[in-house]
């Protein structure tokens, strides 16, 4: 939980310093930071800063949608992959 909270906060951080050209990073810059350290470091950021832009800059119902299928979805994932790897033989 706490890892996953820092990099909610550090990547939200860099984002809005981004967003407020406080920041200036070439686009290769910001994909290696956000996808490939931070994206490394939790999945869980770039799903927090998707559904926050998603949220900013469509609609909050594009931003439940996302939450839904992405919790849902995972849920479901993780409980396949369990049934099939449980299975025995």
């Amino acid at each position: 939980m706490v890892v996953n909270l820092a990099g909610c906060f550090l990547i939200g951080l860099l984002a809005g310093l981004i967003a407020a050209d406080r920041l200036g990073l070439r686009p290769h810059w910001r994909e290696f930071i956000f996808v490939g350290l931070l994206g490394g470091f939790t999945t869980f950021s770039t799903f927090g800063i998707d559904t926050f832009l998603l949220a900013r800059t469509h609609s909050a119902g594009h931003a439940a949608v996302n939450v839904a299928v992405q919790v849902i979805g995972g849920l479901f994932a993780v409980w396949v992959g369990y049934q099939m790897g449980a299975r025995s033989g």
